[in-house]
Protein backbone atom coordinates (compact mmCIF):
# COMPACT_ATOMS: atom_id res chain seq x y z
CA UNK A 1 0.00 0.00 0.00
CA UNK A 2 2.73 2.34 0.51
CA UNK A 3 4.12 1.51 -2.95
CA UNK A 4 0.63 2.98 -3.96
CA UNK A 5 1.21 6.36 -1.83
CA UNK A 6 2.24 8.76 -4.82
CA UNK A 7 -1.08 7.41 -6.67
CA UNK A 8 -3.39 8.78 -3.91
CA UNK A 9 -1.34 11.91 -3.90
CA UNK A 10 -1.54 12.21 -7.35
CA UNK A 11 -4.99 11.71 -8.10
CA UNK A 12 -5.84 14.07 -5.04
CA UNK A 13 -3.97 16.95 -6.10
CA UNK A 14 -5.49 16.28 -9.89
CA UNK A 15 -9.07 16.95 -8.07
CA UNK A 16 -7.36 20.59 -6.65
CA UNK A 17 -5.48 21.38 -9.40
CA UNK A 18 -8.54 23.56 -11.06
CA UNK A 19 -9.03 25.06 -7.51
CA UNK A 20 -5.61 25.90 -6.58
CA UNK A 21 -4.95 27.18 -10.06
CA UNK A 22 -7.70 29.74 -9.61
CA UNK A 23 -6.27 30.57 -6.45
CA UNK A 24 -3.59 32.96 -7.41
CA UNK A 25 -5.11 35.54 -9.81
CA UNK A 26 -7.74 38.46 -9.45
CA UNK A 27 -11.58 38.23 -9.68
CA UNK A 28 -12.93 40.91 -11.81
CA UNK A 29 -15.58 42.56 -10.24
CA UNK A 30 -18.83 43.62 -11.97
CA UNK A 31 -17.84 46.56 -13.12
CA UNK A 32 -14.96 44.97 -14.92
CA UNK A 33 -17.19 42.05 -16.56
CA UNK A 34 -19.53 43.93 -18.05
CA UNK A 35 -17.41 45.98 -20.67
CA UNK A 36 -14.96 42.53 -21.14
CA UNK A 37 -18.18 39.96 -22.04
CA UNK A 38 -20.85 42.72 -23.54
CA UNK A 39 -21.60 41.50 -27.23
CA UNK A 40 -18.66 39.44 -27.39
CA UNK A 41 -18.58 35.63 -28.21
CA UNK A 42 -16.94 32.83 -25.84
CA UNK A 43 -15.88 29.24 -26.65
CA UNK A 44 -15.78 27.16 -23.64
CA UNK A 45 -16.42 23.32 -23.42
CA UNK A 46 -19.68 23.52 -21.01
CA UNK A 47 -19.05 21.39 -17.47
CA UNK A 48 -21.89 19.69 -17.53
CA UNK A 49 -21.81 17.93 -20.96
CA UNK A 50 -18.06 18.00 -21.80
CA UNK A 51 -18.68 19.88 -25.22
CA UNK A 52 -17.73 22.57 -26.74
CA UNK A 53 -19.93 25.18 -27.09
CA UNK A 54 -19.78 28.95 -28.62
CA UNK A 55 -21.91 31.52 -27.25
CA UNK A 56 -22.40 35.26 -28.52
CA UNK A 57 -23.04 37.41 -25.69
CA UNK A 58 -25.47 40.77 -26.83
CA UNK A 59 -24.44 43.76 -25.38
CA UNK A 60 -25.44 44.75 -21.81
CA UNK A 61 -24.53 48.06 -20.05
CA UNK A 62 -24.86 47.54 -16.32
CA UNK A 63 -24.61 44.45 -13.94
CA UNK A 64 -28.19 42.71 -13.69
CA UNK A 65 -29.11 43.68 -17.00
CA UNK A 66 -30.17 40.59 -19.07
CA UNK A 67 -29.61 40.76 -22.93
CA UNK A 68 -29.62 37.71 -25.58
CA UNK A 69 -27.82 34.82 -25.44
CA UNK A 70 -26.65 32.98 -28.45
CA UNK A 71 -25.21 29.81 -29.50
CA UNK A 72 -23.97 28.29 -32.56
CA UNK A 73 -25.18 29.44 -35.55
CA UNK A 74 -26.97 32.31 -34.43
CA UNK A 75 -29.60 30.14 -32.34
CA UNK A 76 -32.10 31.95 -29.80
CA UNK A 77 -30.83 30.03 -26.58
CA UNK A 78 -31.69 32.38 -23.84
CA UNK A 79 -30.16 35.01 -21.63
CA UNK A 80 -26.91 35.91 -19.79
CA UNK A 81 -26.30 38.79 -17.34
CA UNK A 82 -23.34 39.52 -14.77
CA UNK A 83 -24.42 39.78 -11.05
CA UNK A 84 -22.35 39.46 -7.75
CA UNK A 85 -18.82 39.20 -9.80
CA UNK A 86 -19.72 36.46 -12.06
CA UNK A 87 -21.81 35.87 -15.42
CA UNK A 88 -25.08 33.65 -16.05
CA UNK A 89 -26.25 31.65 -18.69
CA UNK A 90 -29.85 31.23 -18.57
CA UNK A 91 -30.66 28.43 -21.29
CA UNK A 92 -34.56 27.48 -22.60
CA UNK A 93 -33.32 24.60 -23.99
CA UNK A 94 -31.12 22.54 -21.99
CA UNK A 95 -33.12 19.57 -19.99
CA UNK A 96 -32.18 19.42 -16.81
CA UNK A 97 -30.05 22.65 -16.18
CA UNK A 98 -31.71 25.88 -15.62
CA UNK A 99 -28.54 28.53 -15.30
CA UNK A 100 -24.99 28.25 -15.16
CA UNK A 101 -22.41 31.04 -13.24
CA UNK A 102 -18.77 31.30 -14.10
CA UNK A 103 -16.10 34.06 -12.64
CA UNK A 104 -13.14 35.03 -14.55
CA UNK A 105 -9.90 35.81 -13.01
CA UNK A 106 -6.82 37.69 -13.60
CA UNK A 107 -2.99 36.96 -13.49
CA UNK A 108 -1.11 39.48 -15.61
CA UNK A 109 -2.60 39.07 -19.48
CA UNK A 110 -4.65 35.60 -18.64
CA UNK A 111 -8.25 35.47 -18.13
CA UNK A 112 -9.01 32.32 -16.39
CA UNK A 113 -12.87 31.21 -16.64
CA UNK A 114 -14.33 29.02 -13.21
CA UNK A 115 -17.43 27.58 -13.59
CA UNK A 116 -18.59 28.39 -10.17
CA UNK A 117 -22.16 27.14 -10.26
CA UNK A 118 -25.17 25.42 -12.01
CA UNK A 119 -29.32 26.00 -11.28
CA UNK A 120 -31.25 22.73 -12.23
CA UNK A 121 -34.57 21.86 -12.28
CA UNK A 122 -35.99 21.95 -8.56
CA UNK A 123 -34.86 24.69 -8.38
CA UNK A 124 -31.50 23.06 -7.27
CA UNK A 125 -28.25 24.67 -6.97
CA UNK A 126 -25.20 22.85 -7.30
CA UNK A 127 -21.63 24.42 -6.64
CA UNK A 128 -18.91 23.47 -9.04
CA UNK A 129 -15.87 25.45 -8.92
CA UNK A 130 -13.89 24.08 -12.22
CA UNK A 131 -11.59 25.72 -14.43
CA UNK A 132 -12.51 26.04 -18.00
CA UNK A 133 -9.04 25.98 -19.80
CA UNK A 134 -10.64 25.60 -22.62
CA UNK A 135 -11.99 29.27 -22.79
CA UNK A 136 -11.79 31.22 -25.39
CA UNK A 137 -12.99 35.18 -26.07
CA UNK A 138 -13.22 37.04 -28.87
CA UNK A 139 -15.19 39.76 -30.89
CA UNK A 140 -17.34 38.74 -34.07
CA UNK A 141 -18.01 41.94 -36.06
CA UNK A 142 -20.12 39.82 -38.62
CA UNK A 143 -22.51 38.81 -35.58
CA UNK A 144 -23.05 42.70 -34.58
CA UNK A 145 -26.69 43.15 -36.42
CA UNK A 146 -28.11 40.71 -34.34
CA UNK A 147 -30.14 43.03 -31.62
Amino acid sequence: MRNRSWLVAALISLVLLPQAASAEGTRLTDAELVPLLSNMNLRITMPTTGKARVHHMQPVTAPGEKARLYSGKVIDRGWWWVENAEFCFEYWWVKGLLQICFAVEREGQELRFIATREIRPGPREVQVNRWAPSAQLWHDPLLDWIR
